[in-house]
């Protein structure tokens, strides 16, 4: 959906992706480049964690900093000087060839904040929002819309290697439609949710 509004825009620059940013529904924190080697951030509700080295000349960013301190390990950058770059829910960064940063903000009102913990995300949140065309809980969801929408997410999964078997067994101990969705895009959230689904309390 973020491609697709930014096709139809014809521009990449703050104005179109802050106009993406606020329709976007769900959880997101998304990375552009554009043509001219301008790499944008727009920082939603997800993580993202990023490290400036000034002396070398570059970025190097992650959605959790556990993967980004091993990634610098790996590479050998972890003694190397750093710097932190702060990002907050609803900015936009903006990331030159040169290096030069630059940062907007966009409405991120209707946003849900972040729950995910790896220690103690309970799976369920705690509302839903009320904004216009938002999915609504399965529960107030007609029913004749719910089974089609689930078949396809469901199959999603599989294609990205979640087993059937294992979305119907986080499904039966009580997550939801939604919850599934986030957790294909977080594997760790994944894999405690199927451990605490296997294994209940």
């Amino acid at each position: 959906m973020a491609v697709q509004l930014l096709e139809k825009s014809g521009t990449l620059n703050f104005h179109s992706l802050r106009k993406m940013a606020e329709v976007m529904q769900g959880t997101f924190t998304f990375t552009v480049l554009d043509d001219k080697n301008n790499l944008y951030i727009v920082k939603g509700n997800n993580p993202m964690y990023i490290y400036h080295f000034p002396k070398e000349g570059f970025y190097i960013y992650a959605s959790t900093k556990e993967i980004l301190d091993q990634a610098a390990t790996k590479l050998r950058l972890n003694r190397r000087r750093r710097k932190e770059i702060s990002l907050k829910q609803g900015e936009i960064l903006k990331i030159t060839p040169e290096g030069s940063r630059h940062v907007e903000q966009f409405q991120n009102d209707y946003l849900l904040q972040s729950s995910f913990n790896l220690y103690g995300w309970g799976g369920r949140y705690p509302y839903y929002p009320t904004y216009p065309n938002y999915p609504t809980h399965p529960s107030t969801t007609p029913d004749e819309e719910q089974p089609s929408y689930l078949e396809e997410l469901m199959e999603f999964g599989e294609s990205i290697g979640v087993m059937r078997e294992d979305q119907q067994l986080l499904l039966d101990a009580g997550y939801t439609w939604m919850d599934l969705e986030e957790m294909f895009y977080d594997p760790m959230m994944l894999d405690v949710c199927l451990r605490d689904a296997a294994c209940p309390v």
